[in-house]
């Protein structure tokens, strides 16, 4: 699609594994890129693990050609969804719906959001 709209693109990549499966993963992704005419122009890793996010930083910087950057895994933005929290009590959901007296709804002709989850463990 970026060679198709002729934009760049900002590869990002998992950096939960060893550094030679970041670095592979990106050498890997960087050719498919090219071979599909897009330019890759940076790379993130993402989530990297405290132990390796070093290693990995400065092997991506080894790699000529792009700009690199590592993120940490920050544990609040890996916190779950509202679903999965569904799905971890077995609750149920129903759809979201709204009661209006009129054919051209405003706010004020509709009734509260009906609650769009009921939980029952």
């Amino acid at each position: 699609m970026a060679a198709n709209i002729g934009v760049p693109v900002l590869l990002v990549v998992s950096g939960q594994n060893d550094v030679e499966d970041v670095v592979a993963s990106v050498e890997v992704s960087m050719a498919e890129i090219a071979d599909n005419h897009a330019r890759t122009v940076a790379v993130v890793a993402n989530k990297c693990l405290p132990e390796t996010r070093q290693a990995v930083g400065e092997a991506l910087t080894a790699i000529e050609g792009i700009t690199s950057t590592t993120l940490p895994e920050v544990p609040l933005l890996a916190a779950p969804v509202v679903r999965e929290v569904l799905d971890a009590v077995e609750g149920t959901s129903s759809p979201v719906t709204r009661r209006c007296s009129t054919a051209r709804p405003s706010p004020s002709s509709c009734a509260p959001w009906t609650s769009p989850m009921s939980w029952s463990a």
